[in-house]
């Protein structure tokens, strides 16, 4: 359609999924492909919520077959595309993500191996801390606060090395604490939907 529209090369066309695998509940299916991650839909594991995301807009200086292991996240969308469109952001506007243009030309730097992220699979009414939850820095997986896993050798997250690598629990402990301390302001508010 974006062809026959003339549109096509000056259109911004993103492909995201909801997160991870679908699993046993999909048509009854026994044995969902998860590229050898552990967990399902939901899960706090990599094969519960890491999902693809391709982004394509030729006129708009977005490389073609370009690809990137580095750690992004859902909270990475609004800024990139307020970013790919040059769009102005007032000052007193804040996102929880970081644009991900500097990934798409090579000029990611170091930043992006440090910064942790954090995803909560809970779906309750009074979130609990650490329940269901990765706190994720490059390939380091903080599981449930107790858990970790360095998905650069393990893949599908079968080999807790938490007590080889106390420095690192402490660490990402305390950027779930920064992040909890960050969404927790919000739980007692009525949330329009």
């Amino acid at each position: 359609k974006l062809q026959t529209l003339g549109i096509e090369e000056n259109t911004i066309v993103i492909f995201m999924s909801d997160n991870g695998t679908c699993g046993n509940a999909w048509k009854g299916r026994a044995n969902p492909y998860r590229a050898d991650m552990r967990g399902e839909k939901g899960a706090e594991y990599d094969g519960g919520h890491r999902a693809p995301f391709f982004i394509r807009w030729p006129a708009g200086n977005v490389p073609e077959n370009q690809q990137t292991d580095l750690l992004a996240a859902y909270v990475d969308f609004m800024p990139t595309i307020l970013d790919l469109c040059g769009a102005t952001v007032p000052a007193e506007k804040k996102f929880h993500g970081d644009s991900l243009v500097p990934l798409m030309h090579a000029g990611a730097g170091d930043f992006w191996k440090e910064r942790i992220q954090v995803t909560d699979s809970q779906r309750v009414t009074t979130p609990e801390k650490w329940k269901q939850s990765a706190v994720m820095q490059d390939t380091w997986r903080l599981v449930n606060g107790v858990e970790l896993y360095d998905i650069a050798g393990d893949r599908g997250q079968q080999h807790d090395i938490a007590a080889q690598h106390p420095d690192k629990v402490a660490e990402l402990r305390a950027g779930y604490e920064k992040w909890w301390e960050l969404v927790s302001t919000q739980f007692d508010e009525e949330v329009p939907v």
